[in-house]
């Protein structure tokens, strides 16, 4: 069972194997039925509110994202939030997707809760991504 957790803004954490919201999340936090649809989207009680439109944000190739990650300083703490994911599954396939994908779209879900995991807002996810998509 996978739950999907929110703080108490609406802003959405991350998805976790269930039934518990961990301990680590806000007080506060509550879960909903579903990811969210994109990064910037916000939970109003009932259903999600998607973000502004994303500036032209595209796919990155594994070199851009990997580049990306490192000129950021972030390879270490993205790795460590796939270590600690407590699933098994979950983690293995999270491993998988950042060392074989060959695409990696700003709106996937892996992308959405890494970021989430190691403190990156949407805005400053945007600005990164947009910068690597011209590398």
């Amino acid at each position: 069972m996978t739950i999907h957790v929110c703080e108490p803004n609406g802003k959405y954490i991350a998805s976790y194997p269930g039934p518990s919201i961990p301990e680590t999340c806000p007080g506060g936090s509550y879960t909903v039925e579903s990811a969210p649809p994109d990064a910037g989207a916000t939970w109003d009680g009932e259903k999600w509110l998607a973000s502004e439109p994303a500036q032209n944000l595209v796919p990155l190739e594994q070199y851009q994202f990997h580049a990306m990650l490192k000129l950021a300083n972030l390879e270490g703490a993205v790795k460590s939030a796939i270590a600690a994911m407590p699933d098994e599954t979950a983690r293995a396939v999270a491993e998988a997707k950042l060392e074989r994908t060959r695409e990696f779209n700003r709106e996937d879900s892996l992308v959405i809760d890494l970021s989430t995991a190691i403190g990156l807002t949407s805005a400053e996810l945007d600005e990164m991504w947009l910068k690597a998509a011209k590398f």
